[in-house]
């Protein structure tokens, strides 16, 4: 437990990292969720804190000298969106608006109930997290805080250079639980952030030698692919019980050849087992009156 102070070799870039441990959500206890990369870059890193509040879903940035910081933030859709934004934050030229703007536009916010000396950011709940960029300025000394986020499934990246481990920003299951046999058909749902990640995720088997095979356009009943959030959901047809495991292949965005996938173990049968037969009705003789 600390606090660690990261610079990078030949170059005045610095990231202080607090490792704390995780509280019960009880304020104001605040926690650091599993960070991955660092991304930003502080100027007298000591004067300011950036942190997770996970109680009110919020980013929180924190003065030592007791006054609450300006806090800026834009929202971006995409990795090159974040990039073309950041531009302004380095060059000091962003357009800020009061209040509380829109997903994409630039603004500061300020919400209530924020503890002393420090300025907050509410997150929005969508299950694929929330992304931007953060500009945290003291108002009585230089001392800032430029800092790119994403916060996906509950893990905080604070880098978009590389895709993080695919358990982190894919998931992978199926619709229900039925029991699976040569020729059933059911849906798997893959979700990929779209931060990471670019269009064309696809499925495939895995056999039981281990091979990798690309599920054929005959196997698949039915598609649905939400391609603004990066869900597929798709009906596979199974072919046979040569198989231990349906994979999610998702293309990482920056590159044209590396894949991050995620696997799930199934379990199919040969022989579906035959319904049983249903009881006869029974036949009511006719009543007659005397």
């Amino acid at each position: 437990m600390g606090k660690y102070l990261c610079i990078a070799e030949g170059s005045k870039r610095r990231v202080r990292i607090s490792v704390l441990p995780k509280g019960d959500g009880v304020y104001p206890v605040r926690e650091k969720r599993q960070a991955y990369g660092t991304g930003g870059y502080q100027e007298a890193p000591d004067a300011l804190d950036f942190s997770y509040d996970g109680r009110y879903h919020r980013m929180l940035c924190c003065s030592r000298a007791g006054t609450p910081p300006k806090l800026t933030f834009a929202g971006c859709t995409s990795i090159v969106d974040c990039e073309i934004k950041s531009a302004c934050f380095r060059e000091g030229q962003c357009e800020a608006r009061e209040g509380a703007g829109d997903s994409s536009g630039y603004y500061n916010k300020y919400i209530g109930l924020d503890p002393p000396g420090c300025t907050g950011h509410s997150l929005r709940s969508d299950p694929n997290g929330d992304m931007g960029l953060f500009l945290c300025q003291d108002t009585s000394s230089p001392a800032m805080i430029y800092q790119p986020f994403q916060l996906n499934r509950g893990n905080l990246f604070m880098s978009f250079q590389e895709a993080p481990p695919p358990d982190k920003v894919m998931t992978l299951d199926r619709a229900t639980n039925e029991e699976l046999f040569e020729g059933s058909e059911t849906q798997f749902r893959c979700n990929s952030s779209r931060f990471f990640f670019g269009f064309g995720v696809r499925f495939a088997f895995e056999r039981l030698n281990g091979d990798l095979e690309f599920i054929p356009d005959a196997d698949v009943v039915n598609d649905l692919y939400f391609v603004n959030n990066h869900r597929r959901h798709t009906t596979l047809r199974i072919p046979d019980a040569n198989i231990k495991s349906v994979v999610c292949a998702a293309p990482v965005w920056n590159s044209p050849t590396e894949w991050r996938m995620l696997s799930l173990p199934v379990t199919i049968s040969r022989n579906r087992r035959p319904d049983p037969t249903p009881p006869r009705p029974r036949t009511q003789r006719p009543k007659y009156s005397p």
